[in-house]
Order: C-alpha cells, then sequence, then structure tokens
C-alpha cells in the first residue's frame, strides 16, 4: 500500500511497516515509492507478511463478529 493518512488510513498504515506513506501526491513522490517497492524486495515482503497479521489480528470477521456481539449484548443490557 501506498497512501497519504487520510480516510482513515492511520487505523492500518504504519510507514514501512504496513505501506508506504506519502504527504505530497506528486507524481514524482510516488514514483519514488513504486520503484523503491519494486526495488526492494525484502521490504515489499516485510509488508506483505506486516500486513497479513495485522488484519488477522484487527479486522478477521470472526474478530469483528465477536466484538459487535459484545456491543450488542451490552446495549441490550443497558437498555
Amino acid at each position: 500500500i501506498i497512501s497519504t493518512l487520510a480516510g482513515g488510513a492511520n487505523d492500518f498504515l504504519i510507514d514501512n511497516k504496513t505501506g508506504l506513506v506519502i504527504d505530497d501526491l506528486t507524481p514524482e513522490i510516488i514514483a519514488e515509492k513504486i520503484d523503491k517497492l519494486i526495488k526492494d524486495d525484502e521490504l515489499r515482503n516485510q509488508l506483505i507478511i506486516n500486513s497479513e497479521e495485522l488484519i488477522i489480528k484487527k479486522y478477521y470477521w470472526e474478530k469483528i463478529n465477536s466484538k459487535m456481539k459484545n456491543i450488542l449484548e451490552r446495549l441490550l443490557f443497558i437498555g
């Protein structure tokens, strides 16, 4: 992932860990980050591994389902 931190990306995008953060959306900056991913196999592979781990840890459907169930149960108990 190459992105700014706008629009909620900061919930999952950590620079050089789960993706590459850019502050400026100029074609030169974007090209620089793409080139970095193409040339750096180790970084690219580590970003993939870290991103997969984050998805499983925070966004896996069973995890979300469990959190939603707990919230709804608390709301029903309060109401």
